[in-house]
């Protein structure tokens, strides 16, 4: 089996939405539950939990516009960042530049020289809304874009049964910021919508497809 040199783990996050790092933290601990590659993590993860659940009900608790809500919310994340760093880096040496061990945590590896470009997988549509005026319709692109260059949007009338009617239109899309807005869309009908993703080891297939009525 060959041997990655210098096997690395993302660890900023620190502009990553609430959110996402509480997705990224609780899928880490997940990962990290009784797994054999790393028996004895230098952060307690029974604390660990107990922290990611609190951070939950602080996000949670801002919706109210309250100071001490935000107070606390940040506060748990730059806790939840130190015991995060610990544990990555334990992994990190633990896993002694196998990546197959390395991926058990769930990780993601900083990309260098060392260890190849990886396939993206298949991309899904998170969600297809309403635009903003009749005729339109609203089509969000997935989260986990920081691997992917650029991706294909692709829509198409459908009916009754899902089938299309007459042929896909594609469009391409760089920024993934925002929902995509289609425009000119025959309200009262049914489009199905699929996206593929670019990397550096070319493009995906399509997505399965996302339905939705214009209005």
């Amino acid at each position: 089996m060959p041997v990655y040199k210098d096997l690395r783990v993302r660890m900023g996050y620190s502009k990553t939405p609430h959110h996402e790092f509480l997705v990224i933290l609780r899928a880490f601990y997940k990962n990290l539950l009784n797994n054999p590659h790393f028996p004895k993590p230098l952060v307690d993860l029974a604390l660990f939990n107990i922290k990611i659940e609190e951070y939950a009900a602080a996000i949670t608790a801002t919706m109210t516009g309250a100071k001490q809500a935000f107070l606390e919310r940040d506060s748990l994340r730059e806790e939840l960042n130190r015991m995060y760093k610990l544990l990555a880096a334990y992994v990190e040496d633990q896993s002694h530049n196998d990546p197959k061990v390395f991926a058990t945590s769930g990780l993601e590896a900083l990309p260098n020289k060392h260890v190849p470009a990886q396939p993206l997988d298949r991309p899904h549509i998170p969600r297809v809304g309403h635009g903003d005026r009749s005729g339109e319709l609203k089509v969000w692109m997935p989260k986990s874009y920081r691997k992917i260059g650029s991706c294909d949007l692709r829509h198409v009338a459908v009916d009754d049964q899902d089938a299309p009617i007459g042929a896909w239109t594609e469009t391409p899309v760089a920024s993934f910021q925002a929902p995509v807005t289609i425009k000119s869309l025959k309200p009262g009908t049914r489009y199905a919508f699929q996206i593929r993703a670019f990397g550096k080891l070319g493009k995906t297939d399509w997505s399965d497809s996302a339905i939705k009525m214009c209005t």
